[in-house]
């Protein structure tokens, strides 16, 4: 297993667009539209990680957020028992990294690619820009680490 951050690679066009109807930032939102520059303006934009690469490690410092464009990860806690636990699977569509984000907590979990993925990730003040403009995707994102932290909680009794 490596522990990389992954390699940048250039965005598509069809990226902006399902990451701008995946958000629901833009409806029918093009290319040219603006949101080019946000994403652009990520100091990471997509990343591309190969299979067994730890994207993010338990008790790791960060805020940043992911949403994964393609490609399946696990998702393992190792606090309190001897061996990681798997608590889940994540694929295409799917975010993690929100626990720290909005809890400026240590990471929760650690997250590794199972297949190659493609993955936008977000600086917290860039992401946060975005929550303040979208009370859909604030509530997903607090719905979902509630969710999340829950399970934590009880695969830890």
């Amino acid at each position: 297993m490596t522990d990389e951050n992954g390699r940048r690679t250039d965005f598509l066009p069809t990226d902006l667009a399902w990451l701008a109807e995946h958000l629901n930032i833009s409806p029918g939102c093009e290319p040219d539209s603006g949101f080019g520059p946000v994403l652009g303006s990520l100091p990471c934009g997509v990343y591309v990680y190969p299979p067994n690469t730890v994207v993010l490690r338990e008790g790791g410092c960060g805020t940043d957020v992911f949403i994964i464009r393609s490609g399946a990860l696990s998702v393992s806690c190792a606090a309190g028992h001897a061996a990681p636990v798997e608590l889940g699977r994540l694929r295409e569509g799917d975010f993690f990294g929100e626990i720290s984000f909005l809890m400026k907590t240590p990471r929760s979990a650690t997250v590794t690619a199972e297949t190659e993925c493609r993955i936008f990730r977000f600086k917290a003040d860039v992401f946060a820009g975005l929550m303040s403009r979208n009370a859909k995707l604030e509530r997903r994102l607090r719905k979902t680490a509630k969710t999340r932290l829950e399970k934590i909680f009880l695969e830890r009794l």
